[in-house]
């Protein structure tokens, strides 16, 4: 399952065409990787297969250091034809300042990672047959929001933003969530919140950090 109670919105810009492109082909080496990829996208969920599209985009194939396979489409044709988002994402000098508000001097930090980020949140139909990719195995069209997409960190964000919302002492940029308290009670009370409100919302977490201090830490994201 993905994110519950949010999904993903792509506007295209008035007078555009759709825009279909063909299939590139897999090198041999990685032909039976990618096809075992594609076979679990489908299993999970992520993609369905689909007979007939206007827009199609063709696929790249990301091998990460782990030896596995990353499917990405190349947008970079229809990213021309979407319109920008307008929620803006936080920025470090943001982070600072709110951890500056009230005088607080944090000392326990935690940081939460998502899981598949991009991937645990719902398109509408629309966006979906936007975003049909084109294999050498056929059309696959995603179910969820995709990485290479231009608006993809806003609309992530903003549904973060929208789910984090109200909880004090807790600050997301994209797919990391860093929970920043005075004091270890205090920080419990914080994890339990979040908690409860990635549960609420299906959220998952791919794996959680804790580093309790005695002093001030600086943090960045890059």
């Amino acid at each position: 399952m993905g994110i519950k109670g949010f999904s993903a919105r792509l506007r295209v810009k008035a007078k555009s065409r759709p825009k279909y492109q063909k299939s590139r082909p897999v090198p041999y080496s990685l032909l039976s990787k990618v096809e075992n990829e594609y076979e679990k996208l489908i299993k999970n969920d992520i993609v369905t297969q689909v007979n007939y599209s206007e827009w199609a985009s063709p696929v790249v194939h990301v091998q990460k250091g782990n030896g596995e396979i990353r499917v990405c489409g190349d947008y970079k044709a229809l990213n021309d034809c979407i319109e920008d988002e307008g929620y803006k994402l936080p920025n470090t000098n943001d982070l600072f300042a709110k951890l500056a508000q009230g005088g607080t001097h944090p000392k326990v930090f935690s940081v939460l990672d998502l899981s598949g980020a991009f991937n645990q949140l719902f398109l509408d139909d629309e966006s979906a047959r936007l975003l049909v990719m084109n294999t050498h195995k056929g059309l696959l069209s995603p179910k969820r929001l995709c990485y290479g997409v231009k608006t993809a960190p806003a609309i992530f964000q903003e549904t973060m933003d929208k789910i984090l919302s109200g909880l004090d002492n807790v600050f997301c940029y994209i797919d990391d969530i860093l929970i920043a308290t005075e004091n270890e009670n205090s920080h419990l009370k914080a994890l339990d919140a979040v908690f409860a409100r990635l549960n609420m919302h299906n959220v998952r977490l791919n794996g959680t950090k804790c580093q309790f201090m005695k002093s001030k830490i600086r943090v960045s994201w890059s």
